[in-house]
């Protein structure tokens, strides 16, 4: 009793050191996804599908098969579900009661391991046991239990044999290969199913390998290994506990996987500036949803891009970039009719171990309707329209200056009175001048006193009309003499602004410009 206790401890022990080096692995190559989810690796459970060839020529195999089978049952979780088939000319699962795991279903798997090549007493199940070798009826038989309901659909089928097939006579060549092929296909649909061979040795062993490796869809990733003895064998289980462990924690994630869940409303200024208003759905996976690039049909048009861009809210908004015509054609409105395509892929700071654990979601692609006509000038339609307005302004402004310029009433009218000593000496009307002289030698008002020596004239000044603000001015120009007066003083290089309605003073003259 001591020592089948002994024996019982000695195997838990090793199993939970094997599962403790098999989490160590995991979190030294996937640090940030473990630890988030690890703590969920417990709640994953598998199905596990034992087929064992127990006919004559594997009897000899059994002190090699039956502990490391027992050290592997050691590890299962509860509620994973194991189903041992034995199989030689025909396939059973001599105990209906395996199923779900539970504690002491454990230790009922691994006292019945031991039984496992006792063959039944029926003297006819004892001849089709032992005689033969069906690998189509153990394929058929495990295509059966693969199909069952209320199953977990984390899978793993282990086939030991040395895949020599020796049916029944009258059987071979009616087999239904391809049958069980298209069965095993479609249980992958739903599920993630490995499936591993173990090559028994023996004369002409792996002879009919083949024709099982190609019933197994690709995606079962079928990989084989050859057991020469005990060690290799009880090896090899040890590293499958820790694909195992793998596999379960690839499915994890992968079921955390999801859709994402977006929705997208354009926003497309007159400008071309193109937002896009999203909405996704939370995943626990990702926090983000990076917006890679967008794409379409018309042709014309480009985009000045702004993507990549990663979206970390659950509603936000982004500026894709801005849409421009080709070429600056006019007219400046185009008509962009189009469907914009954004590619998108989830974001999360665990990308690196994603790929590495090959849970890579694949890019998506979002149709967006988009309709609207675009200003095509390489300046904003806002200050395109402010440099058209000022420049209109400015064009009525020259316009303006121009004809104020021309404009008969602005240049010199009214009436000139020239005094001397106080005394009105002459006077003449002027008419739409551009200038009128004064004083000696004048040609618009002759002063003949004596006392004479000057000359003046006042002119009409305009400027271009480009200085559009500058208006026009009457100035007083000194021909002959030395000095005059108006506000003040003034010398003959100095020509000062004259108005209607002032007086102009040269020595003992006065001129005055009345209305």
């Amino acid at each position: 009793m001591f020592r089948f206790i002994f024996i019982w401890v000695t195997g838990c022990l090793l199993s939970c050191s094997l599962a403790a080096q098999g989490l160590d692995a995991l979190k030294k190559d996937y640090p940030l996804l473990m630890e988030k989810f690890g703590g969920e690796l417990d709640s994953q459970r598998a199905d596990y599908y034992f087929l064992v060839d127990v006919s004559g020529t594997m009897q000899q195999y059994r002190d090699v098969v039956v502990p490391a089978l027992q050290e592997f049952f050691r590890s299962l979780q509860t509620d994973d579900y194991v189903s041992v088939i034995k199989f030689g000319g025909k396939a059973r699962n001599d105990l209906s009661s395996f199923g779900s795991v539970r504690p002491e279903m454990i230790q009922n798997l691994i006292r019945y391991v031991p039984n496992l090549y006792q063959m039944i007493q029926n003297a006819e199940d004892q001849r089709l046991f032992s005689g033969y070798t069906d690998l189509e009826a153990m394929l058929l038989y495990l295509t059966d239990e693969l199909h069952q309901a209320g199953r977990n659909n984390l899978k793993f089928i282990f086939v030991i044999t040395d895949f020599i097939h020796d049916p029944l006579p009258g059987k071979r060549g009616h087999e239904q290969w391809d049958a069980i092929a298209v069965r095993l296909q479609n249980e992958q649909s739903e599920n993630h199913v490995c499936a591993f061979a173990l090559q028994l040795p023996g004369e002409k062993s792996g002879r009919d390998l083949e024709q099982v490796r190609r019933v197994f869809p690709p995606a079962f990733g079928f990989e084989l290994q050859e057991v020469q003895n005990r060690t290799a064998l009880s090896e090899w289980f040890t590293d499958k506990k820790n694909r195992i462990l793998l596999d379960k924690f690839t499915v994890l994630i992968g079921n955390k996987l999801g859709e994402a869940g977006l929705s997208m409303e354009p926003e497309l200024t007159v400008d071309g500036h193109l937002r896009l208003n999203t909405s996704r759905k939370a995943n626990e996976l990702f926090d983000g949803l990076s917006l890679d690039s967008l794409s379409w049909q018309s042709t014309g048009f480009r985009i000045d891009s702004r993507l990549p861009a990663v979206i970390r809210e659950t509603d936000g908004r982004v500026y894709a970039g801005q849409i421009r015509y080709q070429s600056v054609a006019f007219p400046f409105f185009h008509a962009f009719r189009d469907t914009l395509t954004v590619q998108a892929s989830p974001a999360s700071p665990w990308m690196n171990e994603l790929r590495r654990l090959g849970v890579v979601p694949e890019t998506l692609s979002y149709p967006v309707p988009l309709r609207r006509t675009v200003f095509t000038f390489y300046l904003p339609l806002w200050l395109t329209v402010v440099l058209l307005g000022a420049l209109l302004l400015y064009l009525l402004l020259v316009c303006r200056a121009f004809g104020r310029n021309r404009a008969a009433a602005n240049k010199i009218n009214g009436r000139f009175v020239v005094r001397y000593e106080g005394e009105e000496i002459a006077r003449k009307e002027a008419r739409a001048r551009q200038s009128v002289d004064i004083g000696m030698g004048a040609s618009f008002i002759s002063v003949a006193q004596e006392a004479c020596n000057w000359r003046v004239e006042i002119r009409y000044v305009t400027y271009a009309c480009f200085r559009c603000f500058k208006k026009p001015e009457y100035r007083i120009y000194l021909l002959k003499g030395a000095r005059f007066k108006t506000d003040r003083e003034y010398l003959n290089h100095q020509h000062p602004p004259f108005s209607r309605g002032r007086g102009l003073f040269i020595g003992s003259f006065s001129i005055k410009w009345n209305f």
